[in-house]
């Protein structure tokens, strides 16, 4: 089955949603409904499979674009991993920290949270999702493989989650087999106990992590790769950024546009026009001998060069333009298409790189914004906005975004000290007294009823 783009994605869940008849799922996804965002990625290093990410009150599902382009046959399959990826945050397995501090138990959590997650949706709300997990973990010769294989038949479910009798077959099955990395269990029993309490009983989290760490070597596990279905810390990596695209309202009919026009108009025409005095290293060339790798050249060759260059201080006009950082975070999604067009009426006064600010700082030209280009880490990171303009020594900035963010006093007192101009349309008034900038912006626009 081929899934080329994310609207694929939510079409298929979409449908899935109108015709699911279970009472509990369709409530929780009408409550996830307005939260979730879907996205698909290229990036190995971001998601190997899928994965999903709570930002404030929005959730982020991704998908890997290879891992759909082997892996997925049929439509079960996506609606069988999008209830996988819902349920790491039903299960509450984004704020469990009792392992989790650790990093070199973090897969192995991930390990047991995937296995009671598929143990569960197998049972009780899509036991189609058996057949995926057989294609995908079937190398069951391999330890952590086996573990989160469904090592029973498609016609046992739901049956065998209550029949005991087909449960002691599979313990037996499992002290009689002999797998490829048989040295990695520390305890064949402890190991059949953990399969079949992680699929068949409900033992809590706490309790498997122990029969896991019981029943296998650490030291063994300690460079083993399995890839897992869902992971609930991939917005942890910095400096990973995905890319989107902003839909540009054709049409903007809000009261506030005149009040950005002037802000934006303001900062980039009216205060970027201005030049300063400002110091700069100058190269200027005299007779005092200076050697560099020209000057060594020449005199190996015999020949005198007479001029020598020479780096000097010196004080010149600099002509600084307005820096222009706008925050795409995921908190920022519902106001883009409103900035972007924006932006795009003011055009004609841009002319020099954008940057996107999130976890980090990526900057992107003037013609890629015009067409809507966003990179993003979902993320929002003000001191590293701040950080960015004083490694790049910027004396003004326009800055627009949430407010949904803090700034370090270090970094304010020392964007004080350099005068920094900062200048910033805040575009949701609930931020107005808790906004980080509220204390060093030169100059702010509040913009109201922007939704």
């Amino acid at each position: 089955m081929l899934i080329k783009t994310k609207e694929d994605i939510e079409t298929i869940i979409l449908d899935f949603i109108k015709t699911n008849d279970n009472d509990f799922l369709r409530e929780y996804f009408f409550y996830m409904q307005g939260k979730t965002k879907i996205f698909i990625t290229e990036n190995d290093y971001l998601i190997k499979t899928a994965a999903i990410s709570r930002k404030n009150d929005k959730y982020y599902i991704g998908f890997n674009s290879e891992f759909l382009a082997k892996n997925i046959k049929t439509k079960e399959d996506i609606i069988f991993i999008f209830l996988h990826e819902i349920f790491h945050n039903l299960n509450g397995d984004f704020f469990r920290e009792l392992y989790d501090r650790n990093l070199k138990y973090y897969k192995l959590c991930n390990l047991v949270f995937d296995i009671k997650i598929n143990s569960t949706i197998i049972r009780d709300y899509r036991k189609e999702g058996y057949h995926f997990l057989k294609r995908f973990y079937n190398k069951t010769e391999y330890v952590l493989n086996f573990l989160l294989s469904p090592v029973f038949d498609f016609k046992d479910i739901p049956d065998i989650y209550k029949n005991n009798k087909k449960q002691d077959e599979i313990i037996k099955y499992i002290l009689k087999k002999r797998f490829k990395d048989e040295d990695k269990i520390k305890d064949k029993k402890n190991f059949a106990r953990l399969y079949i309490n992680a699929w068949f009983k409900d033992v809590s989290f706490e309790k498997l992590m122990k029969l896991l760490l019981n029943s296998i070597k650490m030291g063994k596990m300690k460079w083993f790769e399995i890839i897992l279905l869902g992971s609930h810390r991939w917005r942890r990596f910095k400096n990973v950024f995905n890319e989107e695209k902003v839909i540009i309202d054709d049409y903007v009919d809000n009261g506030n546009i005149n009040k950005i026009l002037s802000a934006i108009k303001k900062a980039l025409i009216e205060e970027g026009d201005k030049t300063i005095m400002d110091k700069c290293l100058t190269t200027k060339r005299s007779i005092v001998p200076v050697i560099g790798r020209r000057e060594f050249m020449m005199l190996y060759k015999n020949v005198y060069p007479f001029f020598f260059p020479n780096i000097v201080e010196d004080i010149a006009d600099a002509y600084r333009r307005v820096n222009l950082y706008i925050d795409v975070s995921g908190s920022m999604e519902d106001y883009l298409p409103f900035i972007y067009k924006l932006i795009d009426s003011v055009k004609m006064y841009i002319n020099h790189t954008i940057y996107l600010m999130s976890s980090d700082i990526v900057a992107i030209m003037i013609d890629e914004f015009k067409k809507g280009i966003k990179k993003t880490g979902y993320g929002t990171s003000f001191n590293r906005l701040l950080e960015h303009a004083i490694e790049n020594d910027f004396k003004k900035l326009l800055v627009i975004t949430d407010g949904e963010g803090s700034i370090k006093y270090d970094l304010a007192d020392e964007v004080k000290k350099r005068k920094i101009e900062i200048y910033e349309v805040l575009v949701d008034e609930k931020n107005e007294y808790m906004d980080g900038f509220k204390r060093i912006a030169r100059q702010r626009w509040v913009l109201r009823n922007l939704k």
